[in-house]
């Protein structure tokens, strides 16, 4: 139905742009009529095209929506997983073309099922969304970090000149991280573990 639509609109917008053509251009002598025909023609295709319009518009939307979702976590709206192996692909081809090192870290937030067993798991999604704001936040902007899932998050830094250069970046994570969460009149520490890989060294 919607091909339909957008295929009469077109031809009646051909029909019409024809006629402003014959009008305007050619001059033909039948004034009152041709612009009685192109009124009548704009009366009856305005809405119509404008409803063609307006359903591409919706369609555009929710195709904008359905990536979205495909490509973030919908609970703390970082990249998920499938989008981090495709940053992660690019970013291995990048480094191998141009000779660059990058690193890859993996965080696990300690005492986490505790905090989970302990106030319930929508408690727990909220430290999950601070975690998550304070990674996105605290970090810099080419840095691209995304949740695994769980209380797994990953970090990708591309153009690591040094194995030194990734401790500083993760002992940034953890002071991050090390920081006392409020929420709901609770102050909770939870701190995290991380594991470091780089590129080309570990493959």
């Amino acid at each position: 139905l919607n091909m339909v639509l957008v295929i009469v609109g077109c031809m009646m917008a051909l029909d019409l742009l024809e006629m402003m053509l014959r009008l305007f251009v050619m001059r033909e002598r039948k004034w009152s009529a041709d612009l009685f025909d192109m009124v009548f023609l704009l009366l009856v295709t305005g809405p119509l095209l404008y409803a063609v319009a307006g359903e591409i518009r919706q369609r555009e939307k929710t195709v904008r929506q359905l990536t979205y979702l495909a490509y973030h976590d919908q609970l703390t709206g970082l990249p998920n997983r499938q989008m981090f192996l495709q940053s992660l692909s690019l970013a291995i081809e990048a480094a191998r073309t141009s000779n660059r090192q990058l690193s890859v870290m993996l965080i696990d937030l300690d005492r986490f099922k505790h905090v989970n067993e302990t106030f319930g798991h929508a408690f727990g999604d909220l430290l999950l969304i601070e975690a998550a704001e304070r990674l996105k936040v605290g970090l810099r902007a080419g840095d691209v970090v995304s949740r695994q899932g769980g209380d797994e998050f990953t970090v990708l830094v591309e153009d690591t000149v040094l194995a030194g250069d990734a401790e500083k970046v993760a002992q940034k994570i953890i002071g991050l991280l090390n920081q006392p969460f409020s929420m709901e009149g609770h102050v909770l520490r939870v701190g995290c573990s991380i594991g470091i890989a780089m590129y080309p060294q570990d493959g």
